[in-house]
């Protein structure tokens, strides 16, 4: 009992640790589906951008400068279709590159407002390329006012969703959301291979669990519980060998036998208090073996039959017939019963 119980501990320490490993990877592959997610709608904006600005083709020279002589609040974006003047927020510090990047957004946002259908597919095609098929959604705020949504489904934006957002323009008067429905199904498909290793260490552990009770059902412990006293009264007198499963029940306790000891035992109990002779015994333990080398093979297992079982069945004992062979002694009252 105490065999199978440690068994059964083992069992659900090993499982506890596929869990809690595989609970850790699933948190790591989402916060890396997180990551890509945010990237692949980063560089989905810009592309956007660069489509618009491409397809309308607007020549534009931007002039920007840190103050204007008549009104040094403001900063004025230049272009040939004509002049626009942003409020000026001095916790905003850009160098050129980053000026022209967002004063280019908050042109197009005025002249060219974004197509979102146009940005959700682009930015499903990043996701795809980084190994996610997901549902997405996108929003478009100007001057927080929402102006265009990829979908019109509110369902969808109730549900839990990973959100990332771009903001740009000369004020941050431009905020582009993309949702993501990061399922559980989403994240596995991202790294299959490695989900396939976990799920098969998984099943070889449970399969490996589930053949190990059988076996464990089927064997007997090495050091079986005391009998209880109605089992003893039951037992009183009877020692039964059974060869198929290895084991001597004495007095309603089992002891665990090796097949070499079980095998002579076994010999002995059908010989019914007779001796048997040390070459019967040699061919029928080893089969066609030099005698000296039977022999000795014979007397080793006799001193392990002697030191191993003898002293735990104390009402039988192995007599040497002298010169001629070994013949088990059953002390009266008892009775050994070999089951066929």
């Amino acid at each position: 009992m105490k065999k199978k119980s440690l068994f059964i501990l083992l069992i659900f320490m090993a499982l506890g640790i596929i869990l809690i490993f595989s609970f850790s990877f699933f948190v790591k592959s989402r916060l890396s589906c997180e990551n890509d997610a945010s990237d692949a709608f980063k560089i989905s904006v810009k592309k956007e951008n660069e489509e618009r600005w491409k397809q309308f083709e607007i020549p534009v020279h931007f002039i920007y400068k840190e103050e204007m002589d008549d009104s040094p609040n403001q900063i004025k974006i230049q272009a040939e279709s004509g002049t626009m003047i942003h409020e000026r927020n001095d916790s905003i510090r850009l160098n050129y590159d980053d000026f022209f990047e967002k004063s280019q957004h908050t042109y197009l946002a005025l002249k060219y407002p974004p197509n979102v259908l146009l940005l959700d597919s682009i930015f499903i095609d990043e996701l795809k390329k980084r190994g996610i098929s997901a549902q997405t959604a996108v929003i478009y705020t100007y001057k927080d006012s929402v102006s265009q949504k990829s979908r019109e489904d509110s369902g969808f934006f109730a549900s839990q969703l990973y959100k990332t957002e771009v903001v740009s323009g000369v004020m941050d008067e431009i905020r582009i959301q993309g949702f993501v429905r990061l399922t559980p199904g989403v994240i596995i498909r991202q790294k299959p291979v490695e989900w396939v290793i976990i799920a098969f260490g998984g099943i070889v552990i449970v399969l490996s669990c589930i053949f190990g009770m059988i076996r464990l059902n089927k064997a007997k412990p090495l050091f079986p519980e005391k009998a209880t006293q109605f089992e003893t009264v039951q037992w009183h007198g009877k020692i039964l060998l059974n060869c198929n499963r290895h084991v001597l029940i004495y007095d309603g306790k089992e002891i665990l036998l090796t097949q070499q000891i079980c095998k002579i035992l076994e010999l002995f109990g059908k010989a019914h208090n007779h001796y048997l002779e040390y070459e019967q015994l040699i061919n029928s333990l080893y089969g066609k073996v030099i005698y000296s080398d039977g022999i000795n093979r014979l007397n080793q297992l006799i001193k392990r039959l002697r030191t191993d079982i003898m002293k735990k069945t104390p009402n039988l004992e192995i007599l040497n017939v002298k010169k001629k062979g070994y013949q088990l002694e059953i002390k009266e009252g008892y009775n050994l019963i070999v089951e066929e």
